[in-house]
């Protein structure tokens, strides 16, 4: 990094510190604070005369999402709240696009992607589906995949419900765009040695769903399977203290959206993964291997497709299951392993990530924030 460069990021950084703890943050101080209740307030919704006591959880343009004092919650539009309840919810979601505007309007002093190619790649299909909150553009090597990590149309759902041993965090939107796009090798192959997510892998993406939210290790970073001790909301995810939502098990939910037969996801070693496999169904049916294997899955949780009575090395593929590792259990293609961490490439920005901490802690993440409060647990529904 040249030193102009190394001055600009340093002061935009500092501008960033200085927004993000600003008194109008976009949720109410926490525990941490000394004011448990900090935001608490009765939510007054004008069309049907409702009064809601509560926190406000989650805001959008045109919703905001209130979680009650009982622990239950409620999502109100933006044009029933009264005036004031209604100022109060936009200067949060302000606050919210300026540092995301702030964000993207950093230059970068590291590796930027090469120029767009003119035809996309196959790769960008599932993508595609959920424009144009997701975006994406390509060159030689890489299709790169841009987003806020939050669900949209055409397949929105409320997040962080259903989660039984974890203190839950406010889900923000994230600055998965340009330098820090997302990046999935269009050519991958497989390695030499294979990186397993039972001993490595434990912190940030190994994964990227079709709607632009990053699918992280099955595993917490203490090792424990994070949907089986009841860590995840009924889509597989959750999100850490730097607020970026992401799941740890396959969002089959998608599936509906992609089209059967399409991948619901795609490792960041390359390969796809499909939906559910059962390799005695028959073909065509739900959980048949759309690509016709009907081999067992390996380690990885993927398999090969045979071709001449053997493995066809250029079909591999990864499959969700019900158990775990319910996704990519590792990284069976070639990719650089930073500590326990995918890294596209060495002279990228470093993607922020949360990392889980011990249960009934919040997560420790790699950037500090001066927001942040911890929820009620919740009842636990189903993942589909």
């Amino acid at each position: 990094m040249t030193p102009d460069a190394r001055r600009i990021l340093c002061g935009l950084t500092l501008c960033m510190a200085s927004l993000l703890n600003a008194p109008s943050l976009a949720h109410p101080p926490g525990d941490d604070d000394g004011h448990p209740h900090a935001g608490m307030r009765v939510w007054h919704d004008e069309r049907t005369g409702a009064e809601h006591e509560g926190t406000l959880l989650t805001v959008r343009a045109d919703r905001v999402t209130i979680e009650l004092h009982d622990g239950g919650m409620v999502t109100v539009p933006m044009a029933d709240l009264d005036a004031d309840d209604r100022a109060f919810a936009q200067s949060r979601l302000q606050r919210i696009e300026q540092a995301n505007q702030m964000m993207a309007s950093m230059p970068s002093p590291f590796v930027t992607p090469n120029p767009m190619t003119v035809a996309a790649p196959w790769q960008a299909a599932i993508f595609d589906k959920f424009g144009p909150f997701v975006k994406t553009r390509s060159d030689d090597t890489w299709l790169y995949v841009e987003s806020d990590g939050l669900p949209h149309a055409p397949a929105d759902f409320t997040m962080m419900v259903g989660i039984t041993a974890w203190q839950q965090q406010v889900p923000l939107p994230q600055n998965y765009t340009g330098a820090n796009a997302w990046q999935i090798p269009l050519k991958p192959e497989l390695a030499d040695k294979p990186v397993s997510g039972r001993t490595g892998l434990r912190r940030g993406a190994i994964a990227l769903a079709a709607n632009g939210i990053p699918i992280f290790n099955a595993l917490n970073n203490r090792g424990e399977d994070a949907m089986a001790i009841g860590e995840l909301d009924a889509f597989g995810g959750h999100c850490g203290r730097a607020d970026d939502y992401h799941y740890h098990a396959a969002p089959l939910a998608l599936q509906k959206v992609v089209g059967a037969g399409n991948p619901l996801a795609f490792a960041l070693d390359g390969y796809p993964i499909y939906g559910l496999f059962d390799a005695k169904a028959k073909v065509g049916a739900a959980e048949a291997c759309p690509r016709g294997s009907t081999e067992k899955l390996d380690e990885w949780n993927g398999h090969f497709c045979m071709k001449d009575g053997k493995a066809d090395t250029s079909s591999y593929h990864y499959h969700a299951s019900t158990t775990y590792p319910y996704i990519n259990g590792g990284m069976r293609g070639k990719v650089t392993v930073d500590g326990e961490r995918w890294m596209a490439r060495r002279s990228r920005r470093r993607r922020m990530h949360s990392r889980c901490a011990k249960p009934r802690r919040r997560c420790v993440a790699r950037r500090s924030r001066a927001s942040s409060r911890r929820h009620p647990r919740r009842g636990r529904s189903p993942i589909r």
